[in-house]
Formats: C-alpha cells, structure tokens, sequence
C-alpha cells in the first residue's frame, strides 16, 4: 500500500491542481478502483480536496472510453444544471485535467489516473439507513435521470460488452462451474470449503420440500430447526409420525397437531383411488358374487 501511496502522489503532481504541500491516503469503501483523498495545502490561499483514483484495468479492461462517457455526460450535466440555476461544481462530477490538458493519465505501467474535485459538505452511505434517506436516494436518481432526457445516448461506448446481457452472463456462470460441477468441486476442495452441488431437477425438489416444511411450521407454530433436529425433513415423515411422537419431540398440543395434519393434507394430498378402478373393483365384486349364485 505505501508504494500505491507513493505512486498516487507522484501521479497528483501531474494534474493541474494548486502547487502546495500535497498529502493522500486511501479514502472511502469502493472495492473496484483504488480511491484516495488528495489534499492539497497551497502556497497561498485556502486548503484544497480532491478525489484521485487509479481505475482497475481487470474490470474496466478499457477505461478510455469509459472517460470519454464521463466526459460527455458531466459536460451535458453542468449546462443543464446551470440553465436550472444549480451548483454544477457541487450537482454533478467536476474532472481535473492534467497539466497536459487531457482529462485522465496513463502511466508508465498502464494504469488510468483520475481526478475529481471533492465535493465539500457531503458523505457517501453504502446503505441507506433510513426510509427518509432511500426515498432521497431515489429521488436523487430520478432527477439524474431528468437531467439527461435529452442526452443522445448513441454518443457513449459499452463501458463493459454484454454487462446486461443475461445468456452470455449464464454462459460465463456455466464455464465457470464446470461440467458436473467439476471446477466448482476442485475449488472446494483447495479451499476447504464444503459446497453441495444440485442438478436443476433436485434443486426444485429441495426448494418445493423447503417450502412446504416452512408452511407446516408456521401453522404448527414450531420453527424450522425444530422440525429438522426432531429428524423430519419432508412432508412424508411428518405424515407418518404418530400424534404422540409429535407431541413428544416438537412439545405442541393436540390442536396443534391436527392443524400440522391439515396442512400437510393440504400441501401434499393423499392420492385417492381413481373412481374407475373403485368401478372396476365393484364390478368384479358383483361378478364373483353372480358366480357364486350360479355354482350354487
């Protein structure tokens, strides 16, 4: 971290910000790009921040054009704010060129550098802790998005190929497991993790059982654990255990019981006799019986 450190400052001191006594350190919780507060203390004048940040190339493979969108929609951004009678310096993203005049770096190692003005006065939440504050959230997004109504969104670039595209993501996620789980299964085991691998048909098996151990236990009144520590992990057992076995491992009274029996009647019927076979089976009753008067 202190030879990032290192390179973040030496990297601030090309973008067009105050000469002074600089100093920065990592700032925020962002796990994607590497985030720091720069500040600066000038000659003359008053104490200065920014936000400087090295973009993560794993992720943003190709962040040029990344920063170019930026580039188009804070400009399109400010004038709107403007026209409005807003703040842009504190409404929307303000970028700092360098001393070269462009609005990004890129180092001797590859790395994209990036700098913002810090907006005073304002803190970043990752969650909303408060109904107040994710009804500003949202309004805060809504205006965003009035704001850019007339933007011409043919003029950006994919930030990332297929990011919304559900079947290539479902491709990458099947790649991934391997066949039969196979990669998912040796990653466990270098890990040490204990991971339990379904096929789509026992996986719906097991949701479906869940569900209806979920809907027993609440009308039972007993919790989930309860059921599984007591050994009843289907409908089918439950059935099957006599009123004095429930009463004795779940500690639930005779009402309870019969209301545990009239949901799992209701979940998981018993099939009864189909009525044509009944049929049949009366038909050759009588048949036999009528072969009886005959012999006789």
């Amino acid at each position: 971290m202190e030879t990032l450190m290192k390179r973040a400052l030496d990297i601030a001191h090309l973008f067009d910000v105050p000469r002074g006594e600089m100093a920065c350190e990592p700032y925020g919780t962002g796990n994607i790009n590497d985030t720091f507060c720069l500040t600066v203390r000038p000659w003359t004048g008053a104490v200065r921040r920014y936000i400087l940040q090295r973009v993560n190339r794993y992720v943003f493979p190709d962040p040029e054009p990344m920063m170019g969108n930026i580039q188009r929609v804070t400009h399109y951004l400010r004038g709107v704010i403007a026209r409005g009678g807003g703040d842009p310096a504190r409404e929307t993203l303000t970028l700092v060129r360098a001393m070269d005049g462009r609005p990004w770096i890129t180092d001797a190692s590859g790395d994209l550098w990036r700098v913002y003005l810090f907006i005073e006065g304002t803190v970043s939440t990752d969650m909303p802790d408060s109904p107040e504050m994710f009804a500003a959230a949202g309004e805060a997004f809504g205006r965003f998005q009035r704001q850019l109504g007339g933007f011409d969104a043919a003029t950006l670039h994919p930030t990332l190929p297929d990011f919304h595209n559900t079947p290539a993501r479902l491709q990458q996620l099947t790649n991934a497991i391997g066949r039969k789980g196979q990669n998912v299964k040796l990653a466990a085991r270098l890990l040490g993790w204990k991971v339990d691998i379904f096929t789509e048909t026992r996986y719906n098996e097991a949701n479906a059982i869940g569900h209806g151990l979920e809907q027993v236990a609440s009308v039972a009144e007993v919790s989930m654990n309860q059921l599984l520590e007591a050994g009843y992990t289907s409908l089918d057992l439950l059935r099957q255990a006599t009123d004095e076995e429930l009463s004795d491992k779940l500690a639930i009274s005779d009402s309870r019981i019969a209301d545990l029996r009239s949901a799992i009647n209701f979940l998981a019927p018993v099939a009864e006799p189909e009525p044509r076979a009944a049929e049949e089976d009366t038909d050759a009753g009588n048949s036999e019986k009528a072969q009886d008067g005959d012999e006789d």
